[in-house]
């Protein structure tokens, strides 16, 4: 699929997670309450090391992530995927795609549950075609 195919997937409006919780991908600070508290998916700080069309693209990830599974595993790939970008791109600024060889030196160093979290989560980007 093309990112322009995919691009109603963070279309203004509101949307629904899997759950029923509300929430509007166009912004850039996601808050979704639901599950006995509030989730804070913030993008602004990716925007400091990504690409705006890499945000984007992780963005939709996160979209379909929260379309097939809780709330909570969402913002699990969320949390470990911005881990993932402080430790790899902290110093660059607009990378708009994310290399196979940058995982697996980060899954050198980080913990195990991280490592396999953040691949369910690149999975998803990669099968979507997205990510670089």
């Amino acid at each position: 699929m093309s990112v322009s195919s995919l691009g109603y997937y963070i279309q203004s409006g509101s949307r629904f997670t899997r759950d029923g919780y509300e929430y509007d991908p166009s912004d850039d600070h996601w808050y979704i309450v639901g599950a006995g508290r509030g989730r804070h998916f913030r993008f602004d700080e990716m925007r400091k090391c990504l690409s705006s069309k890499l945000v984007d693209e992780v963005k939709i990830g996160l979209v379909v992530s929260l379309d097939k599974l809780a709330v909570a595993t969402a913002q699990l790939h969320y949390r470990y995927f911005l881990t993932f970008l402080r430790e790899m791109y902290q110093h660059e600024s607009e990378v708009d795609s994310i290399t196979g060889l940058d995982f697996v030196n980060f899954t050198q160093v980080c913990e195990p549950a991280y490592s396999k979290t953040l691949r369910r989560f690149l999975r998803i980007l990669h099968n979507l075609g997205l990510g670089g």
